[in-house]
């Protein structure tokens, strides 16, 4: 079984974010894990990450600021907090669609996740 961890990485002050490797083990096989990084970057640039189906997510918090995680419609994602450097538990995503999202204390942080 192989693992594949899709990181957003935070280039310069801009924040531009970029996917991590473009290997694909195959949809809906469940053991596929990406981390979003969630700081004020996304209030620049939103945060915009596309995985398979059947991914595990988790949100890393790269601030001091205390920082949320709000859908803008229906869940997912699942809508909680995280202070200064936590991650969230990790939310299995099993249906495909793009849902986004955004911070309820600094509402111009955005981000989208696309599921395929």
């Amino acid at each position: 079984m192989r693992t594949v961890i899709l990181l957003l990485l935070l280039v310069g002050c801009g924040g531009s974010s970029t996917n991590g490797p473009s290997n694909n083990p195959g949809s809906g096989s469940g053991n596929n894990t990406a981390v979003v990084q969630w700081t004020f970057a996304a209030e620049t640039t939103p945060v915009s990450t596309t995985v398979p189906v059947g991914t595990q997510v988790t949100w890393h918090n790269g601030d001091g600021a205390t920082h949320t995680v709000v859908p803008d419609s229906a869940p997912p994602p699942a809508n909680f907090s995280l202070g200064p450097g936590a991650t969230s538990a990790a939310q299995t995503f099993s249906t495909p669609g793009t849902f986004s999202y955004h911070c309820s204390i600094h509402p111009t942080m955005r981000g989208t996740l696309t599921v395929q």
